[in-house]
């Protein structure tokens, strides 16, 4: 009911840019993703301005772990060619993963090409406390760390963070400076 409640703000005419950004990031935090995912992806397709769209974009990362390639630029009017391709790319996610659980989706954004999604399913694990998905955060710091692999350090270091998160366990190692070492450590 409520998540119901805060897609109508969406198409209440009357609605401002911060409602509708408010009811975007609040979708974020939902319990049901499953549910809230297509909802915004249905909202982004509709188009809107600048700060509900950001919001959306960050509620879906939040959500899936994902962020489709998006940068701040497409959230300026002059890029809204930009913010419809990325809206594609929303919607061709959610007919091939609709079937899928969150968890799942969170896990398959560790192995996306773009660092950025790496570090943000990372980040999303962490803060859905899938504590599951230790196995996979480990065997992704092993790869972010091999040489030649295009891991970053950035990746690397969302990945520790969320591993200390779910273990409690804060290693004293510095994804930065020892970029083979992040998987020994683990």
């Amino acid at each position: 009911a409520v998540r119901d409640d805060l897609a109508g703000v969406f198409t209440n005419k009357d609605a401002t840019p911060r409602e509708r950004a408010w009811a975007a990031r609040a979708l974020g935090k939902s319990k049901n993703a499953a549910a809230t995912v297509p909802i915004l992806i249905e909202q982004l397709k509709a188009g809107g301005q600048a700060v509900p769209r950001g919001a959306m974009l960050e509620s879906l990362r939040k959500l899936t772990g994902l962020t489709m390639g998006a940068d701040a630029g497409m959230l300026l009017p002059a890029r809204a060619q930009d913010a419809g391709k990325l809206s594609e790319r929303w919607q061709s996610w959610w007919a091939a993963n609709q079937g899928q659980t969150p968890e799942e989706w969170r896990v398959a954004a560790l192995r996306s090409d773009k660092s950025k999604d790496r570090a943000a399913a990372a980040r999303a694990i962490a803060t859905a406390g899938q504590t599951d998905a230790i196995p996979r955060l480990i065997e992704q710091l092993k790869i972010e760390g091999a040489q030649g692999s295009g891991g970053t350090s950035a990746v690397r270091e969302a990945i520790a963070n969320a591993l200390a998160t779910l273990t409690g366990r804060k290693l004293d190692y510095q994804p930065w400076q020892k970029p083979g070492m992040a998987f020994a450590e683990w």
